[in-house]
């Protein structure tokens, strides 16, 4: 039976070793014989793949109708927040604004001297 053994280097460096053995004690006496103090013992080999060749997650790539939907949320969500803030204004500041916005009659006109 294979096993698979990560241990430390005397520099320090991560280093992968391949035993067989029949059970960890076996793999165990082996490395205190070596002198090798293991991080990890593993019952297997280690696959074949380096881990520089290691593929990057692809990223998601969002569609057009999902990007259209978010933007819509947004809106509604700006909106209703809208509502409820103007309508969490006491009466009189609201109708203040009111007043403001939509001047009644016609104003007259100074010109300065």
């Amino acid at each position: 039976m294979t096993w698979t053994i990560t241990y430390r280097n005397q520099q320090g460096a991560t280093q992968v070793l391949e035993l067989e053995g029949e059970n960890r004690g076996v793999i165990f006496s082996e490395l205190r014989q070596r002198g090798i103090t293991p991080l990890n013992v593993i019952e297997g080999a280690r696959p074949e793949r380096n881990k520089k060749t290691k593929r990057k997650p692809q990223k998601k790539t969002r569609s057009f109708f999902d990007r259209l939907v978010t933007v819509l949320a947004i809106i509604i969500l700006a909106a209703v927040t809208a509502v409820f803030l103007w309508s969490a204004l006491p009466g009189d500041v609201r109708s203040a604004a009111r007043e403001k916005a939509r001047p009644a009659g016609k104003m007259p006109i100074r010109v300065a001297e």
